[in-house]
């Protein structure tokens, strides 16, 4: 029984492949966290997010905007930023389950890195924002949630 060239060029690509994805595969899955980093990683996003607001508010007092309805709105999407990552960590703590909670997080969190940018805020806000997309980056990662904000500033 004669093989043909065809058979064994489609199991040498076969085998390349998994050669080349296998490590692929099991590196990904060492990128999981479990539930406790988890629930560490989204209270220190409450946390960062109420230190966060409490920066960007008095920052944006002192912006182009203040005085103007474009301060409130800003100033009322820091707040429900806040109020999300509270809820988000206060479910996954109860449940060990946040799926619902996160996309609406991050979505929050696209409109307040495009305000924290183009207003140039001070060095204090932009560090605690920082921060706060640091926490927001391992758990759009862990949820397979693409972070919008992480493609504005990959433009500038």
């Amino acid at each position: 029984m004669q093989l043909r060239p065809s058979f064994w060029m489609s199991v040498s690509v076969a085998v390349l492949a998994l050669v080349v994805l296998l490590p692929f595969r099991t590196a990904q899955a060492q990128m999981r966290l479990n539930d406790k980093d988890m629930e560490h990683i989204m209270k220190n996003l409450r946390d960062d997010a109420k230190d966060f607001r409490a920066a960007f508010d008095a920052s944006v007092r002192k912006s182009a905007i203040r005085n103007t309805s474009r301060e409130k709105d800003a100033k009322s999407q820091a707040e429900q930023f806040e109020k999300q990552t509270d809820e988000m960590y206060k479910h996954f703590k109860d449940s060990k389950k946040a799926d619902r909670y996160v996309s609406p997080v991050i979505d929050s969190a696209g409109h307040l890195d495009r305000l924290v940018y183009s207003l140039n805020l001070d060095g204090k806000t932009t560090l605690s924002w920082e921060k706060a997309r640091s926490d927001l980056h391992q758990i759009a990662n862990s949820y397979g949630i693409a972070e919008p904000y992480f493609q504005s500033t990959a433009v500038r």
